[in-house]
């Protein structure tokens, strides 16, 4: 824990010199002293790698999480204090990963053109059931995938890129009815590009991000019953819009910005209903944004940035949702560019941020630090 503890014991308010390390204590910043504090609630350390912790997912019950790196998947049991490491395999790696709707299934996304199937429903090491390739998988390159909540369908973002497999851009639907044999049942063509995409905890609303020549949201609509697709609206933004998270209100999208060429972290607000950016902010003294995430109860956003010097600047943000406006900050040496941020919904763990640490901490193993905000 004292690895931890390190962390956040560097827990400041945004608008803090971030030269200053507050030991001890978390101070709130004067315009937002009732706002809530990052606790720390426990953390583990998982297996070495190279290359961090790419991606993480949380089961529905949020009794249980999946890690993956360029090296490994490890499975993870949830608890009100640590988190315990359970079975893990270096057979099964990538850059993403989904769980099925009872957390027994992983889907792991690896190099833009393969989909593994994993059982990691037990304690023992996960086991591979079945790998999808290529045009199998998707007509092209996949950028990025989301399971809806109800556990039906898996969503692939999919686009050309010089040198890789495949024409075409869109969003391909697969079935997921048998959790362990997905299967392709529609497709809709539509100008995806690179970006991140996000589904609604009703399974009504789709929503990606994209940039090429220039940046931008597509709003689409879902046949529940077909899992299908529809652009409803293109909009366009302000910065190149990249991680993108929908609160479990079905009312608002979110977007950070990433890739940027300045030193500011952008985020917009989509107002689901009027198909419109309701508001954008810019957060100086910030860089690439990496993940975000949304509190179950919809007040609050977390992100997760990448930072040169994290020792002295921050890497976790906290949001508020509606004003944008930033509210408390950790940093921390071992906090270097968490690659994402995920929130358990339900059980015990409701509430609970997760943040895998990207580089090694302790010779290559990197963390995982369960936080609150409350």
């Amino acid at each position: 824990m004292a690895l931890v503890h390190a962390v956040l014991r560097t827990l400041l308010p945004v608008g803090a010199a971030l030269g200053v390390v507050l030991a001890g204590t978390l101070v709130a910043p004067t315009s937002a002293q009732q706002t809530p504090e990052i606790r720390e609630v426990g953390s583990v350390v998982l297996p070495e790698t190279d290359r961090g912790v790419l991606d993480l997912a949380v089961s529905t019950n949020g009794k249980r999480a999946v890690a993956v790196s360029g090296d490994w998947l490890q499975v993870v049991a949830l608890t009100e204090g640590d988190p315990q490491l359970l079975g893990s395999t270096r057979t099964v790696f990538g850059e993403q990963v989904e769980l099925s709707r009872d957390g027994r299934t992983a889907y792991v996304l690896s190099q833009n053109d393969t989909l593994y199937v994993v059982d990691v429903s037990g304690t023992k090491a996960p086991r591979m059931v079945r790998k999808i390739q290529h045009k199998k998988l998707a007509p092209s390159h996949v950028f990025g995938m989301v399971a809806s909540r109800d556990g039906r369908f898996l969503y692939l973002k999919h686009g050309f890129e010089y040198g890789d497999h495949g024409t075409g851009k869109g969003i391909q639907v697969l079935s997921l009815a048998k959790p362990r044999k997905p299967r392709q049942t529609g497709r809709v063509k539509t100008p995806e590009w690179d970006g991140d995409i996000a589904i609604s905890a009703d399974g009504k609303h789709l929503v990606t991000s994209n940039h090429t020549t220039d940046d931008y949201l597509l709003q689409y609509k879902v046949d529940k019953r077909t899992g299908k697709p529809t652009k409803v609206k293109r909009l366009r933004l302000s910065f190149r819009g990249d991680a993108v998270a929908i609160d479990d209100q079905n009312r608002a999208a979110y977007v950070l910005s990433g890739g940027s060429t300045t030193s500011e972290l952008h985020v917009a607000r989509l107002n689901l209903k009027k198909k419109r950016v309701a508001k954008a902010a810019r957060i100086p003294a910030q860089e690439d944004g990496l993940g975000l995430a949304v509190s179950p109860d919809g007040r609050y956003l977390y992100a997760t940035t990448w930072r040169a010097s994290p020792a002295e600047q921050q890497s976790f943000l906290a949001l508020d949702a509606r004003s944008l406006a930033p509210l408390h900050g950790a940093r921390g040496e071992e906090l270097y560019a968490p690659q994402t941020v995920q929130v358990s919904r339900r059980g015990p763990t409701k509430g609970n941020i997760y943040v895998p640490t990207y580089t090694g901490v302790r010779s290559g193993s990197p963390l995982l630090l369960a936080l609150t905000y409350r």
